[in-house]
């Protein structure tokens, strides 16, 4: 025991790099040796003495004990530290009655045994020929010489690398944040800058170290880093770092700092001298470099109790909790483009607008991987071959971002987190992702998971939301491809969460569907319903179309809804889905019809209009017919449509009967609405409210709960009655109604609500002579209906700007 604490202690002294061949052997038949010359010769003048060191007390044993010893034998002349003291207590301890003289006359032959062994190793000869340096200098100054200082260091020492860039294209809010917090008067002592591979950290590290040490005050720059490999248009390759243990840290420190002989002290002197060295009156700025490579938790220790007024920078793969943490993100897409301007002309390389936008896009922006491709180019590749590289997910920025990382998610959940964020073409909430990744409920699993992806700078979270870089997506698709049982896993599961979000937006269902959730879910639904044609999957598909129609729907991307109309009602005759073919229909008819198309309005409900109907399905067809003549200003058409719909009322079944009901009675209102009779339209609203009823609605959504019907129905009741209130001259009440249907719209309503609301509104705030509010109003409205195309308020708008026109005048 005692000789194995001796070896590793010794070991530390000379450290790795300067270890021969054998020397753990060497050194261990050194102290053996020792050991045996002192029992022989020792033993003779005072037996007791050995006896109790070597045989009967094993305080040689002990590691504090083994250090002190090391440290007497290298350092002789510390007379008055606390080693020798350390070494005394421990033994009387064991034996309180021993005669500290003795065992001091003892314990002196046995350093003298140990250091005459081991003064012939050829890898110990440096470090005591400084202890005998150290051993004159102290019989200097027993005489009185005044010794020398060390030199002083130059006013500004440093070893930071030379700037592998001209000018640092983008990072100005990064470099002033990172700045900001090296300044004396902020409280931060540790940055740490993570992100992927690539990303720009020791760029922006490095640029940060030279701006502080030539402005702001840092008297000293000490930079090591722990890069095992480097990326070139060549390939990957491998490189010695410089930081592998805290030792080298301190030995760095010790060199810039002008203090050679912290190389040969032993760990807690060095320790004790760093820290005496960034305690001041320098000002000395560290910056560690790719810490994720480094296994000593001793340095990330060292780093948060750092002394004042030393400060670090620290780049890292990994997010580290140490003090403030910036996590860098691709360059913008303005930015990313300056960049490959300025390496391809250093390069000479001519880049079309389209292979530039192609480069910056499939890069996501990171630096490394833009100057990787274009120094590809300059060797010659073309730009098609680099590109396409770039998409593959197997080139060398792939294998270089991401190689070492994946070695860290093997066997974990956090591989099926990271391939069911790759998933997703939007940023993606919490909870979906963990029923994506097939975790279910289990938010444990889920959390750690997401806690490790954050960690290795994998994924990126903003407004509660996990995304990928286009870079680590390409990777994380391609994995999936490479491993099938992986893929077949997470797209699944993905599917599966999918499809159970879509059942809540199904087509027709007059039941609360949340909108403004809609709104952040709709762009999954719609990649899923893409993925599910392209792999032939068309059961998946239509299920999926109803939620992406009302997805689209409610944002007011009509031409986008049109289209997707089109393929599903493709889609649905192939497979006999009549019901959909039906709600395609309607949806077409809905949107020719607000556009003033009437033709194609009549023709999507004649296509279904031999099908096979139930008395439900029937009803509202002939109340979408009555609402497209009314349209077409036909009302006598429109009233014989709805009477033809009343009687099918006494055929409905429960539950969905209220509901149709009230659809047809609200379009009754519509047309009284229109002919003028504003009693007969105020009784028609109000009897569709007792369905869908406003203070029921208002009641649930501010207790936190579900309504029992979709909002969009309560806004369309109050708008309507806010109508006829106007037109009645009511303005204060029209006002209240339309405000407070145009609060529900944009937290839960349609974007063609909306404007529809808006014009209404802008009308009343004119009669009041609120006329900067109406111009307002007006302003949104013209903008929402023009998009939408929509007919008729297009034409409401152009009537009330001459309105306005006329109150202005």
């Amino acid at each position: 025991m005692f000789v194995d604490l001796l070896a590793r202690g010794v070991e530390a002294v000379v450290g790795a790099q300067l270890r021969r061949r054998d020397f753990d052997k060497r050194l261990r038949s050194s102290i053996d040796k020792a050991v045996l010359r002192y029992r022989s010769g020792y033993g003779l003048v005072d037996p007791t003495m050995v006896d109790l060191l070597l045989d009967q007390a094993p305080v040689l044993d002990l590691p504090t004990v083994a250090e002190a010893l090391q440290e007497m034998v290298f350092f002789p002349a510390r007379t008055h530290d606390g080693s020798k003291d350390a070494f005394t207590q421990a033994v009387t301890r064991f034996s309180p009655k021993t005669d500290e003289a003795r065992l001091d006359r003892a314990v002196a032959e046995l350093v003298r045994c140990l250091r005459d062994e081991l003064q012939h190793l050829p890898e110990l000869q440096p470090s005591f020929a400084l202890m005998y340096q150290q051993q004159q200098l102290e019989a200097l100054r027993a005489f009185e010489v005044p010794a020398a200082s060390p030199p002083a260091p130059p006013a500004v020492s440093h070893n930071l690398p030379h700037r592998t860039y001209t000018r640092l294209v983008g990072r100005d809010d990064e470099l002033a944040t990172v700045l900001a917090r090296m300044e004396p008067g902020d409280r931060t002592w540790v940055v740490v800058i993570d992100g992927i591979g690539g990303v720009g950290k020791t760029s922006l590290a490095l640029e940060a170290a030279h701006q502080l040490v030539a402005d702001q005050g840092f008297d000293a720059a000490v930079w090591v880093s722990a890069k095992r490999t480097m990326l070139t248009g060549h390939g990957i390759s491998e490189r010695e770092p410089e930081l592998a243990v805290l030792r080298d840290l301190f030995e760095v420190t010790g060199s810039v700092l002008g203090r050679k002989e912290l190389v040969q002290l032993p760990m807690r002197e060095q320790r004790a001298l760093v820290r005496t060295l960034l305690s001041g009156p320098t000002r000395v700025l560290l910056v560690l470099d790719n810490l994720e490579t480094v296994d000593d938790e001793q340095i990330l220790a060292f780093l948060r109790e750092l002394p004042q007024p030393a400060k670090a920078i620290v780049t890292s793969r990994h997010r580290i909790d140490v003090a403030y943490s910036l996590r860098l993100r691709g360059l913008p897409d303005d930015q990313a483009v300056q960049l490959v301007a300025a390496e391809a002309g250093q390069r000479g390389v001519v880049l079309t607008d389209a292979e530039t936008l192609s480069l910056t896009r499939k890069t996501g922006g990171v630096p490394l991987a833009i100057v990787w491709s274009l120094s590809l180019m300059g060797l010659g590749h073309s730009a098609e071959s680099v590109l396409r590289r770039l998409g593959s997910g197997h080139s060398d920025i792939a294998a270089f971002c991401f190689a070492e990382s994946l070695r860290t998610l093997e066997g974990t959940d956090a591989l099926r987190v990271l391939a069911a964020v790759a998933m997703f073409e939007a940023p993606v909430d919490r909870s979906l992702l963990g029923r994506a990744a097939g975790l279910g409920e289990d938010v444990v699993a889920r959390d750690d998971s997401i806690q490790l992806l954050t960690e290795l700078s994998l994924i990126n979270l903003q407004d509660g939301a996990f995304s990928l870089l286009p870079l680590t997506r390409t990777y994380a698709t391609r994995l999936m491809q490479d491993r099938p049982e992986l893929r077949d896993q997470v797209t699944n599961a993905w599917m599966a969460a999918m499809l159970a979000i879509a059942t809540e937006y199904q087509l027709a269902d007059p039941t609360w569907r949340d909108l403004s959730r809609l709104r952040t879910i709709g762009p999954h639904l719609q990649a899923a319903y893409r993925w599910a044609r392209a792999h032939d999957q068309p059961h998946n598909a239509l299920v999926l179309a109803g939620a992406v129609l009302a997805d689209l729907d409610s944002n007011g991307r009509w031409d986008d809804l049109m289209a997707v109309c089109a393929e599903v009602e493709g889609y649905a005759q192939a497979v006999s889905a009549r019901h959909l073919v039906v709600n395609v229909a309607w949806y077409q008819n809905w949107i020719h019809g607000q556009r003033g198309e009437f033709e194609a309005a009549w023709r999507a409900l004649d296509r279904v209009d031999h099908l096979p109907m139930e008395p439900e399905e029937r009803l509202r067809q002939l109340t979408l017919r009555a609402q497209t003549s009314r349209r077409e200003r036909k009302f006598t058409d429109a009233a014989s449509y709805l009477e033809a719909a009343k009687e099918l009322v006494p055929k409905l079944s429960q539950p969905a009967s209220s509901v149709l009901v009230a659809h047809m009675v609200f379009e009754q209102g519509k047309l009284a609405r229109d002919l003028g009779d504003w009693d007969a339209a105020e009784r028609a609203f109000r009897e569709t409210g007792r369905v869908f009823d406003p203070e029921a609605a208002t009641q649930a959504l501010a207790d936190g709960l579900t309504p029992a019907y979709d909002v969009e129905w309560t806004v369309r009741v109050l708008g309507n009655l806010g109508v006829v209130e106007h037109r009645r001259g009511n303005l204060s009440a029209a006002s209240a109604l339309l405000d407070r249907a145009l609060s529900y719209t944009r937290a839960h309503g349609s974007v063609s609500n909306l404007a529809t609301l808006l014009i209404r509104r802008a009308d009343v705030e004119l009669d009041l002579g609120h006329l900067d509010e109406a111009d307002r109003t007006l302003a949104e409205a013209r903008l929402l209906a023009t998009r939408l195309r929509m007919r008729d308020e297009i034409a409401e708008c152009e009537r009330l700007t001459t309105k306005r026109e006329g109150l202005a005048s």
